[in-house]
């Protein structure tokens, strides 16, 4: 039986929660997203995710595909991302991502990998932690985060063009991902450079995909092949960023529609735009997950 019956019958209930529900929802948006930018050479736009479109765009396009990713595979007209510029699709990604609500690491793993990710062992001790705490993450948010680091991933290898290496990828998505339930700890995590580096672990290990990436080569590599670059990756993340600033961007962001562009990675939502039980909360729009 398709998991989609009993959405709106409730024959489901017991084994489909509305948190995974909203979870599939928001991985059809991203997947929207994803598949469209990932053609006509798009990925190689020049700063793809460091400056978004407008805002003013963005959360006129993003409730139209939640509306159509909650008719599903039913939904007779599709939203027709070709009318869009790139980096307006490309900020209905983030947009999209960090507004998920709770996060997708719950707090105790969002700990875990900091702890993990600055202490004193081995790169492989690091890594073996990392595959430990994410196994353990439900399906869905499972789904949704190695769906986007596989994006990630193909982001990086147009680095020649869009200059979205390794780290500057890890920098902007972060934030996105790897959001604090505590907006205030994702600002100065963020601004320190902390968390971009826990980002930059998972897109370049194997701690959540199969294979290691090097992110110069861009292909498969071993662990001990990636300790050196990823070492010379994680020294340029410190941020010289104010994290008060940071704070205000990702707690308090502007979304007046004079506010035409933002730096990517730091804009978020307020606490107010978030979701609750059968809505997912996009940008301080509320959208009914069934229709």
């Amino acid at each position: 039986m398709d998991k989609r019956q009993g959405w709106n019958g409730g024959g489901r209930e017991d084994a489909y929660d509305m948190e995974t529900l909203r979870l599939e929802l928001a991985l059809r948006i991203i997947r929207r997203c994803t598949d469209w930018l990932k053609k006509k050479d798009r990925l190689k736009e020049e700063g793809i995710f460091r400056v978004s479109g407008s805002l003013v765009r963005i959360n006129t396009l993003t409730p139209k595909l939640a509306d159509e990713a909650s008719i599903g595979d039913g939904a007779t007209v599709k939203v027709d991302l070709d009318e869009e510029q790139i980096h307006t699709v490309a900020g209905t990604l983030k947009h999209t991502l960090i507004h998920i609500d709770p996060p997708l690491l719950p707090s105790q793993t969002w700990k875990a990998l900091l702890d993990a990710q600055f202490s004193k062992g081995s790169l492989k001790a690091r890594v073996d932690i990392f595959k430990e705490r994410l196994a353990a993450l439900s399906q869905a948010r499972l789904d949704i985060l190695r769906h986007v680091f596989t994006f990630l991933r193909e982001i990086v290898s147009e680095q020649a063009s869009n200059r979205m290496g390794a780290a500057n990828v890890s920098r902007v998505f972060s934030a996105t991902l790897f959001r604090h339930e505590d907006d205030m700890k994702s600002a100065l995590y963020l601004a320190g450079g902390q968390l971009p580096a826990v980002a930059l672990t998972v897109l370049l290990s194997d701690a959540l995909l199969d294979t290691c990436f090097h992110p110069d080569s861009c292909k498969p590599c071993s662990l001990d092949d990636l300790a050196t670059a990823l070492g010379e990756a994680e020294s340029g993340l410190t941020s010289t960023s104010d994290p008060q600033m940071v704070a205000h961007r990702i707690v308090a962001p502007d979304l007046s529609e004079d506010a035409e562009e933002s730096t990517g990675g730091l804009e978020g939502p307020s606490s107010e735009g978030r979701g609750g039980n059968g809505w997912l909360g996009l940008g301080g729009l509320k959208m009914p997950l069934f229709q």
